[in-house]
């Protein structure tokens, strides 16, 4: 196609001639002598004032000797083989600087003639990473004078306490979920986590709220506690025989609810979970824009994402207007509201936004999620927490679904890897914490890092932060936000997280085998690739 028509035919783009290419185009006058002459012989070349001169009599500069048309893969297959990249394991965690602080070592950062201001840029961020890695050192550094709780850097302001970034959380005038919205956009398309207060806001998260009623809760319990139970009972089929936690549970568990909930079951749960790892790090992470690497990767396996949700509304659709018997899921409830097809309807999503929504709650009920599990039970088989372990497991046995689920939530709160990071974006200029010590100024367009793993070691909101405590309010565990983007999901996140628990620690010399590995290439190494668990018996 590209040789016959483009290159000797010209495919008459607009408008012009069909003269062959004058380098690369072929002379088949020999072969396919014309009425006018050898084929391709002269090129005509318009001119901006209307004339179209004429080179003749041009002598053919390449010679073609074969063709042929040649496999190329899908879009699909392409995608997976951007996301999941054979490279070595990334090192461990670098250790802190020994006899340094962050912010001695943030501002011994400076621009000089041996290190020019992008050198400067790049070192700052750095060092913020690192912290980003030992988080609980942060916060307590940030906290230990009133000056240093609210730290300006160059790629986003760091709050050391809880008060600060529930106030950040709640003032949603002021302090935007717009950067999500921009991210958005050139991925799924924005859905209600990137959208601030007003009628677009009101109307999707009210369309959501009727779709995913409280009412669903009783009877997706006993579904959720069958579903941990038969991925745990699998895992461990073999007495004594390793498993892998994040690929038999840890992995599966949410990808699982999402399409029995959501109608979203993903092609298989490697490519799955490799489209929401990518989207959700891109989008929510406050640092990602500075690792083009994740933009790249998440744009070329956007459109493979949108396609595979555009053929579930699809079938969906057919499926329902031919009278099958379909799921009572969020997929179905959507497609039943009045007036799917008018996007203006006050009732209804049409099919671009039902896919943006389903996209958005696919990535926010499975990724930080299946890394809330690994974190959980690392941090319940780390022999310095074997108290931990034993209150976690008489719960478990005794079949005390709620307070596993506090153990859980206690374990994720304190474990390795730490909750994700978000942020805010100031839409003006903005003081916050006014009136105390530590008030300052944010100027219009800072980006406002909100680090759970910080509030919830802030002795001045969790007493006692670093203990294993079954008796915490709900309010201490800010993984799940605050104010109006507080986690659609909340009820159903700790359902999951503690009915894994049940199942796992019921299990008789639940052991680790191998420490946790991270996963590799982008997104994977950024999250937990496998760890490895064995047990004596069920």
């Amino acid at each position: 196609m590209i040789q016959s028509e483009w290159v000797n035919n010209g495919n008459e783009a607009n408008g012009l001639s069909t003269d062959r290419d004058p380098f690369v185009g072929a002379d088949s006058s020999s072969t396919s002598p014309s009425p006018e002459g050898p084929l391709g012989a002269s090129f005509t070349i318009p001119q901006p004032d209307g004339s179209c001169p004429t080179i003749h009599n041009l002598p053919q500069f390449v010679t073609p000797r074969g063709g042929a048309y040649l496999f190329v893969p899908s879009l699909s297959g392409l995608s997976r083989l951007c996301v999941d990249p054979v490279v070595a394991r990334p090192a461990p965690p670098p250790t802190l600087p020994a006899g340094t602080t962050f912010i001695a070592l943030y501002e011994s950062i400076k621009a000089a003639p041996g290190n020019p201001p992008e050198a400067v840029l790049q070192e700052q961020i750095d060092v913020v990473m690192l912290y980003q890695q030992h988080l609980v050192e942060l916060g307590n550094e940030l906290r230990a004078a009133d000056s240093t709780k609210i730290f300006p850097t160059s790629i986003g302001v760091l709050l050391g306490t809880a008060a600060d970034m529930t106030e950040v959380f709640t003032r949603g005038d002021v302090f935007s979920v717009c950067g999500y919205g921009e991210r958005l956009i050139d991925l799924t398309g924005p859905f209600i986590l990137g959208m601030d207060a007003g009628p677009q806001y009101d109307r999707e998260s009210s369309i959501m709220r009727f779709v995913t009623p409280g009412s669903d809760l009783q009877a997706l319990e006993p579904w959720i506690e069958g579903l941990a139970a038969s991925l745990v009972a699998t895992a461990v089929s073999q007495s004594g025989t390793p498993f892998d936690l994040v690929s038999t549970v840890a992995v599966p568990a949410p990808l699982r609810f999402v399409g029995h909930y959501f109608g979203v079951p993903g092609p298989d749960d490697e490519t799955f979970m490799a489209w929401l790892r990518a989207i959700g790090i891109s989008v929510f992470e406050w640092w990602s824009a500075f690792f083009p690497s994740i933009k790249d990767v998440t744009t070329s396996i956007s459109p493979a994402f949108e396609a595979y949700l555009d053929g579930l509304i699809r079938q969906r659709s057919a499926d329902i207007a031919a009278g099958t018997t379909v799921p009572d899921d969020v997929l179905t409830r959507l497609l039943s509201l009045p007036g799917v097809d008018s996007p203006t309807h006050p009732m209804a999503l049409d099919r671009l936004g039902i896919r943006r929504n389903l996209g958005g709650f696919a990535v926010g009920s499975s990724v930080a999620l299946s890394a809330a599990i690994v974190s959980a039970v690392q941090y319940l088989l780390d022999p310095a927490n074997a108290g931990a372990l034993q209150a976690t497991q008489a719960a478990s046995r005794a079949r005390d679904a709620a307070l596993v689920r506090q153990c859980m939530l206690e374990a994720a709160r304190l474990g390795d890897p730490s909750p994700p990071s978000v942020f805010r974006t100031a839409l003006t200029d903005a003081v916050l914490a006014k009136g105390t010590l530590r008030e300052t100024k944010i100027p219009r367009g800072s980006i406002i890092v909100l680090n759970p793993t910080i509030a919830m070691t802030d002795p001045d909101a969790v007493p006692d932060p670093l203990t294993f405590r079954t008796d915490r309010p709900a309010g201490t565990y800010m993984m799940f936000g605050e104010g109006m983007h507080t986690c659609f999901g909340t009820a159903i996140a700790t359902m999951i997280l503690g009915a894994v628990g049940q199942a796992l620690f019921a299990l008789d010399d639940l052991h680790e085998v191998s420490p946790m590995q991270p996963g590799v290439g982008i997104p994977g190494e950024f999250y937990p690739g496998s760890y490895l668990l064995a047990s004596g018996h069920i």
